[in-house]
C-alpha cells in the first residue's frame, strides 16, 4: 500500500528558466511539451520508486527560480533528504549561482544528499556549451553531489538519473527511515 511506503521529502532549485519543472514531470511521467511558464508558486512532484524489491516515494517540492523568491526558496531546503540542484548546459549565470543552493542546503539540511544535474543535453553541442562535462562533475565532487547530464525535454539521461536517485536516496535513509508497522491502538492511560 502507497500509506506504507517510506515517503522522502527533497526539493528542486536552481536558477529560473533551467527546466526545474520539467524534468519533474519528465520524471512523474507527466511530461507535457508545452513549455511551462517560470514557477512562481511553489509545487511538488510525487516519484514512486523501488530498489532491492522496497517500494518507497519521493516528495520533491518545485521551487522557483527568480531571485525575488530565494527567501522562500531557502525554506524549502529545512528537513530534506535530498537536492536536486539544476542548471542549464546552455546557461553560464545558472552554472554561477549554483554555490547559492549548495549553502542553502548545508544551512537547512546537511546531512542531505545532493545531485547537481546538468539539464538541456538536447540544446548544446562544444560550442554552446558553458561548462565542460570534467568541469561539472568535479564540482560537484567538491559538493559532495552525484553529477548527471539530460534532456528533461527528450528523456536522455533520464533513467540513469532516477536510478542512482533511487538507490542514493534508499540506501541513504535506510535506516533513517524505516517502514513503520502498525500495531493495535495506543492509549494515553493504563
Amino acid at each position: 500500500m502507497i500509506e506504507d511506503e517510506p515517503t522522502y521529502t527533497g526539493v528542486f532549485a536552481g536558477h529560473t528558466n533551467v527546466g526545474k519543472t520539467t524534468l519533474g514531470q519528465r520524471l512523474t511521467g507527466d511530461i507535457d511539451m508545452v513549455s511551462p511558464q517560470p514557477t512562481i508558486n511553489n509545487g511538488n512532484f510525487t516519484i514512486f520508486l523501488s530498489e532491492d524489491g522496497n517500494r518507497f516515494k519521493l516528495f520533491i517540492h518545485d521551487t522557483a527560480g527568480q531571485e525575488r523568491y530565494d527567501s522562500i526558496t531557502k525554506s524549502y531546503f529545512r528537513g530534506v533528504q535530498f537536492a536536486i540542484i539544476v542548471f542549464s548546459l546552455d546557461d553560464e549565470k545558472s552554472y554561477e549561482l549554483l554555490d547559492k543552493y549548495f549553502d542553502y542546503l548545508s544551512e537547512g539540511s546537511p546531512d542531505a544528499k545532493p545531485f547537481l544535474v546538468g539539464n538541456k543535453l538536447d540544446l548544446v553541442d562544444s560550442i554552446s556549451r558553458v561548462v565542460s562535462y570534467e568541469d561539472a562533475e568535479n564540482y560537484a565532487k567538491q559538493k559532495g553531489a552525484k553529477y548527471f547530464e539530460v534532456s528533461a525535454k527528450t528523456g536522455d539521461g533520464i533513467r540513469e538519473f532516477t536510478s542512482e536517485l533511487g538507490r542514493a536516496d534508499y540506501l541513504a535513509n535506510k535506516q533513517v527511515q524505516p517502514k513503520i508497522e502498525k500495531k493495535g491502538k495506543e492509549s494515553c492511560c493504563m
